[in-house]
């Protein structure tokens, strides 16, 4: 199951413009989960694109110093239906998908938690930002 932040399928189109986004993931460790997500949720309400841009950056100097610099990977030219397609794909409801793709079109960009399926010791976040 997906733990989200910030709480384009077939027909998505309809409701989001199409764009492309850069997607990057990385694994970190639950204690530095558990910090970035104190972070959001400091946010409120009022979360917006400067304070998701610093948990990513965030989250990417940890893997530096967790020296897991291995288990970062970026992706450019993702457009929204396959991001609604991953989602939904990855424990989202279809409504569920829907709003982040709506935050993500309004907000410029995201970030999203998910189980490690390899390792309960770290959870795999996924950064998404609109190019």
């Amino acid at each position: 199951m997906s733990i989200c932040l910030v709480l384009n399928f077939t027909g998505c189109s309809d409701f989001f413009a199409s764009h492309n986004y850069s997607v990057e993931k990385g694994i970190v460790s639950n204690s530095r989960y558990e910090i970035a997500l104190k972070q959001a949720k400091s946010y409120g309400a009022d979360i917006n694109y400067e304070n998701i841009k610093s948990i990513r950056d965030y989250l990417y100097e940890s893997l530096i110093y967790e020296n897991r610099l291995s288990d970062h990977e970026k992706i450019s030219d993702v457009d929204n239906s396959e991001i609604h397609s991953f989602l939904k794909q990855h424990g989202f409801s279809k409504e569920e998908a829907n709003f982040e793709m709506e935050f993500l079109e309004k907000n410029g960009n995201d970030i999203l938690f998910f189980e490690n399926t390899k390792s309960s010791s770290s959870k795999v976040w996924m950064y998404i930002e609109k190019e």
